[in-house]
C-alpha cells in the first residue's frame, strides 16, 4: 500500500520505487539498531512489542491516504523548484523517505523484542529466531497475496490499509493475552547490563550477514528484470514472484529453527550455507529454460509461479537457512538475545538496502543482467570466506565434508559460469514477434528501468517498420496501423484547435506521435516526458536515415514519471496527449484513473484538448467502461474516437472552442509535406477524420450504463481480465459503422465542433471506414473484394486498397524502385499499386507475373482486375488453370 501511495504522490519512476524500498529497509535497520542499543533496558519485551505494533498500525494506516495527498500540498513548492535541478530531484524523495521511516523503524524493532520474549521462556535462541523469522515472512507472503487477490478490490487502498492496521492491533492484543496466560517470565524482570563490544569473529559474521542481505535483494532485482522477459508484467505477476521468494525464506527459517532445537551447535554450518546459496544461485540460472512450461510467454499464474520457483526458490530457501544459522552463531559469541537478533538484522537489512540500490542503479545499467548475476554469486563467495575465517571448519566430519563440497561448488560455479546464455534468453523473448513478422533484432539495451530490444522488419532489403520491446512486452511499433492511431493523437487536435502552440506528449515509445507533432507547423514548443532515459537515448534507432523527432528544435525532453510531471509543473498546454503502457502493466493503472484525468484537465490552457490511448484489445469491457467513466467524470465534453482496430482514442477539453472554419480544419491536407504522410496513414481526405467518431459525452452516458469509475483508491476496478468473446462483440457493436454514422449525425458535440461542410462530406465515407480501421477483419470475413469495389466506385482513395490486399504505400514505393520486377513479392506489390491507382490492365499483368512466380495471394486480385478490365475470358482461363472450381464471388467471376 505504501508503494502504491508513493507512486500516486511522486510517480512510479525507478527513483521513487527505489527510495521507497530504501526507506523500508533503512527503517528496519534503524529499528534494529535502536533495539540493540536499548534492548538491555527492556524489562517486559512483550508489552513493548504490543506498543510498537500500535505505532505501526496508526502510522502505517495514516500513510496510505497521506502519501497521495502530499502531492497537492507540495505541488506549488515543487513547481517553484522545477528549474532548480539540484533541488527538484531529491525534494520529493526526502519527504517520502522520512515519512516511511516512522512505521518501518517500529517494524524493525519487533523481531528482536519477540526473540527476547521467547528466550525468557527457555526457548533456544536459534529456534526462536528461526520460527519468528519464518512465520513473519509467511505472514508477509500471505498479506501480499491477500491484498492483490481481494482486499484492494473489495476495500480500496485506504480500506486495505485499515485492514492491515487491524491486523497489527490484533497482533498486539494477542501477544498481551498470550503472555498473560502462558508465557510469564521465569524470573523477576531486571535491567540487564549492556553487552560487551563484538569480537572480530562476531564482526566477520555480521559482515557475512550484510553481504548475504545485499546479495539476496540484488538477486531479487535482477531476477525480476530477467523473468519479465517471459512473463506478462502485471501487479499479480510481481506478487507471485515475491511470494516465491518469501516462501523460500520462510521455509528456510522454519527448517533451521527445528534443526537448531535439536542440534544448537550446528551454527558451524553457516559457511556451508553461504556457499550453498552461491551454488544454487548459479545452478538455477544455468538450468533455467523458459520453454519448460511449454511456451515462451506466460500469463497464467501456474506457469509464472512454477518458473519462478525454478529460478528463485532454491536460493531463497538457502538464504533463510543462512540467516538463522548466522543468528545462532552471533548469539554463541555474545549471549545477549535481543542484541544478537538486532545486530544480525541490522547488518542484513543494511546490506539488503545497499544491494537493491546497487543492482538497480549500477549493476543493471553498467554490467547487464548476466554480469550482475556473476557478481552476486561472487558476493556469496566472499560471505563464505568471511564465515570460514570467523568459524573455521565444522566440529564433525560430515560437516567438514559438506563445507568442503560447498566451497568447491561455489568456486566451480564462478569459474564455469554460463556466460552467453543471456543472448539465448533475449532471442527467446523476441521470437514471439520476430518469428511471426520476419523481423530481426537490431539493438539491445539493458538499462536502468527495463531491457530494451529494437526489432526491424525489412522488405526487399529496405526497412519498413520497427518494433520496441520493453522486457518481453511489445511497447510500440511503426506498422502503418499503429502509426495511424498514434498520428491521430496529434492530427485530430490540430484540425479542431484554432491555434495549437504548445503540446505535452507523455510516453515516447518509438516516436510515432512525437513525429506527428513535429509535423504541425503551428506548434512552438513540444514537451516530451518519458520515464525511461534509455528509450530516449535510443530515439535515433528507428530513424537511421533522418533526424529523430527529438532533434526538432521545438522539443524539450523530461525524464520523469508523467503523472508526477503534471503534479509538479505550473505550466499549461494547448494539447496533452499520451499513450502510456496498457493499464495491465505493473504500476501503470494510476495513469488511467479519474484523478489523473482531472490533473490533465487542470494543466490545459483555456480551449486546450486532451487525446488519450484506450487499448480495449487488452481489456475486458467492464474495465474499458471504468476507464471511460473516470475520463468522462473529469471531462464533461468527453468523446470516444476510433484509431486503428481496437486502439481507441479518448478526447476531452477545457472549454474547447467551437467549430473552426472548413479551411482551418483542412489546412493539413493542403500542406505539401504533410499530405503524403496523412495519405499513407489512411487519412487521404479531411472527411475521413470524421469517420473515426464513435460517441460523444451524452451518448457515452448511455453506453456506459451504471459503470463505476476507475479511481486511485479503487485500482482493482480494473480487473486485469483479458477480453472474452462477449467483450469483443460489444466492441464490434460500438464500432459498427451504421451506429457510429447515426451517432455522428445526431451528436450535439459534432454539430458544435465540426464545420458544417465537413459534417456533410464525412457521412458517405462511414461505409468505407472498416477498410481503414480493421482491414484484416474485412479480409477474414470474406468481403474484401466487395469493399475494394465500393472504394473504387465511390471514391479516389488508394490507401485502403493497399491495406486490404496486404500491402502498403511504403512497399509499393520500394517495388517501383526495384530492379527485379519479375520477383513474386515485387510483382504482387506493383499489382496492388496499379489497382490502387485504378489501372486494372497493368494490375492484371503484374498479378499474372506474381502468380506465375508462385505468389498465390495474387489469385483473387488477378481475377478481380481481369473483371474490372473487361477481360472475363482471361479470368476464366486463370480460374481453370488454378483449379479453383466454382468461383462464387461475382466480383471475381465475370464469365
Amino acid at each position: 500500500m505504501w508503494l502504491r501511495g508513493a507512486g500516486l504522490a511522486f510517480g512510479n519512476s525507478v527513483w521513487a520505487s527505489s527510495i521507497t524500498l530504501a526507506a523500508y529497509m533503512g527503517g528496519l535497520g534503524l529499528g534494529n539498531v535502536l533495539a540493540g542499543r536499548f534492548g538491555h533496558l527492556v524489562q517486559r519485551p512483550v508489552r513493548t512489542y504490543a506498543l510498537v505494533e500500535v505505532v505501526i498500525a496508526v502510522s502505517g494506516a495514516l500513510l496510505v491516504p497521506l502519501l497521495p495527498a502530499l502531492a497537492s500540498w507540495l505541488a506549488p513548492l515543487l513547481g517553484m523548484a522545477e528549474n532548480a535541478s539540484w533541488l527538484y530531484t531529491p525534494l520529493h524523495l526526502i519527504v517520502v523517505f522520512l515519512l516511511l521511516m516512522i512505521p518501518t523503524t517500529a517494524m524493525g524493532a519487533t523481531l528482536p523484542l519477540l526473540v527476547k520474549a521467547l528466550c525468557q521462556t527457555k526457548t533456544g535462541f536459534g529456534t526462536a529466531l528461526g520460527h519468528l523469522y519464518g512465520f513473519n515472512t509467511l505472514g508477509a507472503m500471505a498479506g501480499a497475496i491477500a491484498g492483490e487477490a481481494f482486499l484492494v478490490k473489495a476495500l480500496g487502498l485506504v480500506g486495505t490499509g485499515l485492514a492491515a492496521a487491524l491486523l497489527n492491533l490484533l497482533a498486539a492484543g494477542l501477544s498481551l493475552t498470550i503472555v498473560a496466560r502462558t508465557l510469564a517470565p521465569v524470573g523477576p524482570a531486571t535491567i540487564a547490563a549492556p553487552s560487551a563490544p563484538f569480537s572480530w569473529r562476531a564482526k566477520l559474521i555480521l559482515l557475512a550477514s550484510c553481504l548475504a542481505g545485499a546479495a539476496l535483494l540484488a538477486a531479487e532485482v535482477i531476477w525480476f528484470r530477467f523473468l519479465r522477459l517471459f512473463f506478462l508484467d502485471t501487479d499479480a505477476t510481481f506478487v507471485a514472484m515475491l511470494a516465491v521468494i518469501l516462501a523460500g525464506i520462510a521455509c528456510g527459517g522454519l527448517l533451521t529453527g527445528m534443526l537448531l532445537k535439536r542440534w544448537p551447535q550446528r551454527h558451524d554450518l553457516a559457511a556451508s550455507a553461504a556457499a550453498l546459496c552461491g551454488v544454487l544461485f548459479v545452478a538455477s540460472y544455468r538450468l533455467f529454460d523458459a520453454h519448460l512450461a511449454g511456451s515462451i510467454w506466460y500469463i497464467d499464474s501456474a506457469s509464472i509461479t512454477g518458473l519462478s520457483m525454478l529460478l528463485m526458490f532454491p536460493t531463497a530457501l538457502a538464504s533463510g537457512v543462512l540467516f538463522t544459522l548466522l543468528g545462532q552463531a552471533i548469539h554463541a559469541l555474545t549471549l545477549a538475545e535481543m542484541e544478537s537478533a538486532a545486530a544480525l538484522t541490522t547488518a542484513n537489512t543494511t546490506g539488503a538496502m545497499l544491494g537493491a540500490l546497487l543492482a538497480a542503479f549500477v549493476l543493471l545499467p553498467r554490467a547487464g543482467i548476466e554480469n550482475a548475476l556473476w557478481l552476486i554469486a561472487a558476493t556469496y563467495a566472499i560471505a563464505t570466506l568471511a564465515l570460514v575465517l570467523a568459524k573455521g571448519l565444522p566440529s564433525f566430519p560430515a560437516g567438514r565434508w559438506a563445507q568442503t563440497a560447498a566451497l568447491a561448488g561455489v568456486v566451480i560455479g564462478l569459474a564455469l559460469f554460463p556466460f552467453g546464455r543471456m543472448k539465448d534468453h533475449l532471442d527467446t523473448a523476441a521470437k514471439k514477434f520476430s518469428a511471426v513478422e520476419s523481423s530481426n533484432v537490431v539493438a539491445v539495451r539493458e538499462g536502468l528501468t527495463e531491457t530494451l530490444q529494437y526489432l526491424r522488419r525489412d522488405w526487399q532489403g529496405q526497412p519498413v517498420s520497427y518494433r520496441l520491446m520493453t522486457n518481453g512486452f511489445s511497447m510500440s511499433d511503426s506498422e502503418p496501423g499503429s502509426r495511424r492511431y498514434m498520428g491521430l493523437y496529434a492530427y485530430w487536435p490540430a484540425a479542431l484547435h484554432p491555434d495549437l502552440r504548445s503540446a505535452l506528449l507523455i510516453s515516447y515509445g518509438l516516436g510515432n506521435t512525437a513525429r506527428s507533432l513535429t509535423e504541425i507547423a503551428s506548434l512552438r514548443q513540444i514537451d516530451v516526458v518519458d520515464i525511461s532515459r534509455d528509450i530516449i537515448n535510443g530515439a535515433g534507432i528507428p530513424y537511421p536515415d533522418r533526424a529523430s523527432p527529438l532533434q526538432d528544435p521545438r522539443v524539450r525532453v523530461h525524464i520523469d514519471d508523467g503523472r508526477y510531471f503534471l503534479q509538479a509543473t505550473a505550466r499549461r498546454f494547448d494539447l496533452i496527449t499520451s499513450e502510456p503502457p496498457p493499464p495491465r502493466a505493473s504500476g501503470v493503472v494510476s495513469l488511467y484513473t479519474e484523478e489523473y484525468f482531472r490533473l490533465m484537465r487542470a494543466r490545459l490552457n483555456e480551449g486546450g484538448l486532451v487525446t488519450y490511448w484506450l487499448p480495449v484489445h487488452d481489456m475486458a469491457s467492464a474495465d474499458a467502461k471504468a476507464i471511460i467513466k473516470g475520463f468522462c467524470n473529469a471531462f464533461d465534453d468527453c468523446g470516444l474516437w476510433g484509431g486503428y482496430g481496437l486502439n481507441w482514442m479518448l478526447t476531452g477539453g477545457r472549454h474547447a472552442a467551437k467549430a473552426p472554419s472548413a479551411a482551418h480544419f483542412s489546412q493539413m491536407w493542403r500542406d505539401q509535406k504533410l499530405a503524403p504522410t496523412l495519405a499513407e496513414l489512411g487519412l487521404e481526405r479531411p472527411e475521413l477524420l470524421g469517420t473515426t467518431f464513435m460517441a460523444d459525452a451524452q451518448q457515452l452516458k448511455i453506453l456506459l450504463g451504471d459503470a463505476l469509475p476507475l479511481t486511485d483508491n479503487f485500482p482493482k476496478r480494473y480487473s486485469q481480465l483479458f477480453p472474452a468473446k462477449a467483450d469483443f462483440q460489444l466492441y464490434a457493436d460500438w464500432m459498427d459503422v451504421r451506429q457510429t454514422a447515426e451517432r455522428f449525425r445526431t451528436s450535439p458535440w459534432i454539430a458544435a465542433h465540426l464545420p458544417a461542410p465537413l459534417r456533410e462530406a464525412s457521412a458517405p465515407y462511414f461505409i468505407l471506414h472498416p477498410a481503414l480501421n480493421e482491414p484484416g477483419e474485412v479480409a477474414q470475413k470474406g468481403y474484401r473484394l466487395q469493399m475494394i469495389a465500393e472504394i473504387m466506385n465511390r471514391s479516389d482513395l488508394k490507401t485502403p486498397i493497399y491495406w486490404l490486399l496486404d500491402s502498403s504505400p511504403r512497399e509499393a514505393a520500394i517495388a517501383r524502385g526495384a530492379v527485379d520486377g519479375g520477383k513474386a513479392e515485387i510483382a504482387y506489390a506493383l499489382g496492388v499499386d496499379a489497382l490502387a491507382r485504378r489501372d486494372s490492365v497493368r494490375a492484371l499483368a503484374y498479378f499474372e507475373t506474381a502468380l506465375a512466380s508462385g505468389d498465390n495471394r495474387a489469385v483473387l486480385p488477378l481475377l478481380f482486375s481481369a473483371c474490372r478490365a473487361g477481360q472475363g475470358q482471361r479470368a476464366q482461363q486463370v480460374a481453370l488453370r488454378q483449379q479453383l472450381g466454382e468461383v462464387r464471388n461475382p466480383l471475381a467471376r465475370c464469365w
